[in-house]
């Protein structure tokens, strides 16, 4: 199957969550020496990171879709595109169909590690000093802490920790990267609505899109302007020479 139309491939949440509820319903108290705990909260965050990659993988899709559609519209008037306009408003339409999967999946791993972070980290009554460097933990929180905003994380955590895993969250997540790109400010608080947790409306998708193209447009503008100077300027200079020839 080509990879443009490629299926989403099965993942584990379930697993995970059933995982959890058994630590849950057992009264088991989170522990960083018990690998099975280790292990479960390896797994939730790995799966974070694998739905968050499909999505954007689909989003991607979408994009082009969307440029593909437009492009062959606003050409429509010069050439016969009517049909390649149809098929890019199928083909993007598939692939919102298939985000509605990926985001399902992508929505059960972020339940998932938000329970696994209250778990762990949310009612510590022992001297757990260790646990501030515990591998595990610290990558949970790198893979938490741009998708869900600084009350919710707070709101999971134990308070006599919440400052130390927060702050150390943040400071492994200043930058973040999309498509090779380095977001910026703005780009980040696009980011949050549409990947963060509890987040991700259909109105923030399309606003996401409509960012990405007219940055294109600019890019293209500014890519193009010297070699359209450089015509008009060769433009004037024969235009100057033009009557000197004739005389």
């Amino acid at each position: 199957m080509p990879a443009l139309f490629k299926k989403i491939t099965p993942n584990q949440n379930y697993i995970n969550a059933e995982l959890l509820k058994q630590e849950l319903e057992a009264n088991a108290q989170f522990d960083a020496a018990t690998h099975s705990h280790n292990d479960l909260i390896n797994k939730c965050s790995k799966e974070v990171t694998k739905t968050l990659k499909e999505l954007q993988n689909i989003d991607k899709k979408i994009l082009i879709g969307t440029c593909l559609t437009l492009g062959a519209f606003g050409l429509s008037f010069i050439f016969p595109m009517g049909m390649l306009v149809t098929a890019g408003l199928a083909f993007t339409a598939y692939q919102f169909g298939q985000r509605q999967s990926a985001y399902k999946n992508y929505e059960d791993a972020l339940i998932n590690i938000r329970d696994c972070c209250i778990w762990s980290l949310g009612s510590i009554s022992r001297q757990s000093g260790y646990m501030k460097d515990h591998a595990p933990l610290t990558n949970m929180m790198k893979v938490m802490s741009p998708l869900f905003n600084e009350q919710q994380l707070r709101d999971y955590i134990d308070d006599k920790y919440e400052d130390f895993f927060i702050k150390k969250a943040e400071d492994e997540t200043k930058d973040i990267t999309v498509m090779d790109h380095k977001l910026d400010a703005q780009e980040k608080d696009l980011f949050s609505k549409v990947y963060g947790f509890e987040q991700g409306g259909i109105v923030a998708i399309f606003e996401g899109i409509s960012h990405v193209i007219a940055n294109a447009v600019s890019s293209l503008q500014a890519a193009m302007k010297p070699t359209l100077e450089k015509i008009a300027e060769e433009a004037l200079a024969e235009r100057v020479q033009a009557p000197t020839a004739s005389a």
